[in-house]
């Protein structure tokens, strides 16, 4: 019922793209905020509550029917406190601090139209990256003798856009000059650069800002092959955390890392960031789905260094 909703309002080719669907269910009830994620076969309401499906047939359908053609997992971003969310055969996953814009976290809870997305083939590789990230020491970052951070101008979009393009194999959003440039103009995200003593980036990361929630997601970060394991991007995360709260009032922060990839999960760590969950089978990569930590800090709190 939900799946053929999606086609007769976007039309029947809506699962082949990589755009975000948004759109608003109302009804009997409150509008809903709804995403539809094609690329990553995925759906997801914000400010759900139990009480919402049970009014609804066209939510309440979107929660348990078979839709693998077009999506295979359903996300609820809900506030803490609802109960039931385990008999409509949700479970809970992660949590998002500060997420609402009410200050309110966002308790992740997770169901699969499609069972077989539920199972973590790589459970016991993602645990044994979570064991070594959650005892590393925390740092104060620092760049390298004559590199500089700052943020980025629209006129370094082509060489953010080339970077992007060289690190990841794949990516669930379309990566070019314009794309970034206009995120940047729009300040969707945010883009911090880190450049070497030439001037060229040798790293980037962005935060992805949704202006109305108050909240922020660290993402894109990227670095020269021949420019890691020298701290940069960590220097880059926390030159963001500054930003975002200086210029946009902006101090609950998260991401969400590859469960698989040491690199990038021991960083946040370092950083002080606090592991709230894992998303099983979350995000399509080149080889498969595979299931992302996340990561939360509140900047307005010290971080302790040994």
């Amino acid at each position: 019922m939900f799946a053929q909703s999606l086609i007769d309002r976007f039309g029947e080719h809506i699962g082949d793209t990589r755009e975000l669907y948004s759109l608003q269910l109302g009804g009997a009830f409150r509008p809903v905020e709804t995403q539809y994620d094609p690329y990553n076969r995925r759906l997801k309401f914000f400010d759900l509550t139990p009480a919402d499906v049970r009014k609804s047939t066209l939510i309440a359908s979107a929660v348990g029917e078979n839709a693998g053609e077009l999506y295979s997992k359903v996300i609820v971003y809900a506030k803490p406190g609802h109960v039931g969310w385990s008999g409509l055969g949700l479970h809970h996953e992660a949590t998002i601090w500060g997420f609402f814009g009410d200050g309110s976290n966002a308790e992740l809870w997770a169901g699969y139209p499609v069972p077989r997305r539920a199972k973590d083939q790589f459970a016991e590789q993602n645990n044994h990256v979570y064991e070594i990230a959650k005892h590393k020491q925390r740092t104060n970052p620092a760049l390298p003798g004559g590199y500089s951070c700052g943020p980025a101008l629209t006129e370094d979009a082509s060489e953010i856009a080339e970077l992007m393009d060289g690190t990841f194999n794949d990516y669930p959003t379309p990566i070019s000059p314009h794309s970034v440039a206009k995120a940047i103009d729009q300040k969707t995200s945010y883009f911090r650069v880190a450049r070497d003593e030439r001037g060229r980036i040798a790293a980037c990361a962005s935060a992805e800002i949704h202006h109305t929630r108050k909240s922020a997601e660290l993402t894109d970060c990227a670095t020269r092959e021949d420019e890691r394991g020298k701290g940069i991007m960590s220097a880059i995360l926390r030159g963001l955390e500054h930003d975002l709260a200086r210029e946009f009032s902006i101090t609950d922060v998260y991401t969400i890392a590859r469960a698989v990839e040491p690199g990038m999960n021991c960083s946040f760590a370092k950083l002080g960031y606090t592991y709230t969950g894992r998303l099983v089978n979350n995000c399509k990569m080149p080889e498969g789905f595979e299931s992302m930590n996340v990561w939360c800090r509140d900047t307005r709190q010290p971080v302790e260094v040994a």
